[in-house]
């Protein structure tokens, strides 16, 4: 046998054996991607989310607030309680949460606050959809307001509502005839809050 035909034949036995250890190692990868895939379509199925689950009460299941939900009370906060103090914006928001959560009340932020003839200030207009842009955009006590009042917003739907059976506000001055069924849980100074009188 030449040094020649010695050379081919251990170039044939090397090509072999890393031919075996390539077509081991992709067999390998194989089965761990599949294994991998199955574990993984198993756990998607047993890990289904509460909310994707029919409720039966849906409107009192806490669900995190969106973006749209969060400018909404942002907007009634604004044209409702600008200028007065802290706790008085947060007790705006309160009543605005409690109606959320409460019967005959919309069942969302934003329908609770377009409600007809429940807020004031949508009484007599609509805030186009780029109010706080344009608030914003200047620099003025309304801005300063605004910033604050988003930075209130945040925490209180961080933080959830106080005082639950609180669902409407007047001026301290105001006096309806519907108010004779409710009873004043307090006053900021800003706002008297109602609860419905306890029968």
């Amino acid at each position: 046998m030449t040094m020649k035909t010695q050379y081919k034949e251990q170039v044939l036995r090397v090509f072999s054996v890393v031919s075996s250890a390539l077509f081991l190692l992709w067999l390998l990868l194989f089965v761990q991607d599949s294994l991998e895939t199955r574990l993984n379509t198993a756990r998607s199925h047993d890990s289904i989310q509460v909310e994707d689950l029919p409720r039966k009460d849906a409107r009192k299941a806490v669900k995190p607030y969106n973006q749209a939900e969060a400018d909404c009370l942002t907007e009634a906060l604004f044209y409702e309680a600008r200028g007065t103090s802290i706790e008085a914006m947060k007790n705006v928001a309160y009543v605005v949460l409690n109606r959320k959560e409460a019967e005959g009340f919309p069942s969302t932020i934003c329908g609770v606050i377009k409600q007809p003839k429940q807020f004031s200030y949508r009484n007599n207009f609509a805030p186009r959809p780029d109010w706080q842009k344009v608030v914003l955009s200047k620099d003025s006590k309304d801005k300063e307001a605004l910033l604050k009042i988003k930075q209130i917003t945040k925490k209180i739907l961080k933080e959830g509502s106080k005082n639950k059976d609180v669902l409407w506000y007047t001026t301290p001055d105001v006096k309806k005839p519907w108010m004779k069924n409710l009873v004043v849980k307090y006053n900021d100074g800003y706002h008297k809050h109602f609860a419905r009188k306890e029968s």
